[in-house]
């Protein structure tokens, strides 16, 4: 069983010097240039606002999770706990390794950086590299193939070329608003002074983050929520987070951080 130690733990304790708190981003420094993508690759990009953030989870998230598929996980996962193995997507972290993370309880986003491979030469170990999440700006990409236009999200470090492919557990879509719903959901699971968000592969893991623990205690969330829910109230569900990607007001927002900073453009 999962260890509730976590609990016990003050959250001005449990959380790092660097935990991103919606409300208290500290001065940023201004940007001088834009060094991840050049003025054509961002005449096809548009940088996403930080902020005003909607409960919205992109619904493949969900859909993927399904209540009978989390029963199954679920003993698959006591099963790792007990053998040590690492999980890669939890209360503390989001982790699409070895290529990025974006870890809740300290506040940072880790990125793997791989050297050219070159045939008959062993391989460089990767040179990997930690930022505040508040120093990223995330990205939303077009580009265009024989399908049609499609979408990707990435998020850049605004002060040095460094770039997290967060997209790649989302893959490309035609919409850019599944981007903008993605964009919303990692700020809202970065963000300390609220409660993780409801997404059905983390519910096992809601009382292990003090934050999450003290507002499903106060609102009597059912800890079983996701897990206990029968199949057709969950279809209802993921359709009903499919029409609220649909309508997201994103494109329209403005951006928080720049109350924090100029940019370079």
């Amino acid at each position: 069983m999962l260890d509730n130690g976590s609990n016990n733990i003050g959250a001005r304790d449990y959380y790092g010097a660097f935990a991103y708190r919606s409300y208290a981003i500290p001065p940023q420094e201004n940007q001088w240039e834009e060094l991840n993508r050049s003025r054509l690759e961002r005449s096809a990009s548009l940088r996403l606002p930080w902020g005003n953030t909607r409960e919205v989870i992109p619904p493949n998230f969900m859909s993927d999770t399904s209540p009978k598929k989390l029963r199954k996980l679920e003993k698959k996962e006591d099963l790792a706990e007990k053998y040590g193995l690492q999980v890669e997507n939890s209360h503390e972290c989001f982790r699409h390794a070895p290529e990025w993370e974006f870890n809740r309880r300290t506040g940072m986003i880790k990125v793997w950086q791989y050297s050219r491979k070159f045939p008959f030469w062993p391989a460089k170990p990767p040179v990997v590299t930690e930022k505040p999440f508040y120093e990223f700006d995330a990205w939303c990409c077009a580009r265009v193939d024989r399908h049609g236009t499609l979408f990707d999200l990435v998020l850049s470090h605004r002060y040095s070329k460094l770039d997290a492919t967060v997209g790649d557990i989302l893959g490309a879509h035609g919409s850019a608003s599944m981007c903008y719903a993605y964009w919303d959901f990692i700020q809202n699971y970065m963000d300390v002074t609220r409660p993780l968000p409801e997404l059905p592969m983390l519910e096992r893991y809601r009382p292990l983050d003090p934050i999450t623990a003290e507002s499903d205690r106060k609102t009597d969330r059912p800890p079983r929520y996701w897990r206990d829910m029968d199949n057709e109230t969950f279809k209802k569900k993921v359709n009903r987070m499919f029409t609220d990607v649909s309508i997201i007001n994103t494109a329209q927002r403005p951006n928080l951080m720049e109350e924090k900073l100029n940019y370079a453009s």
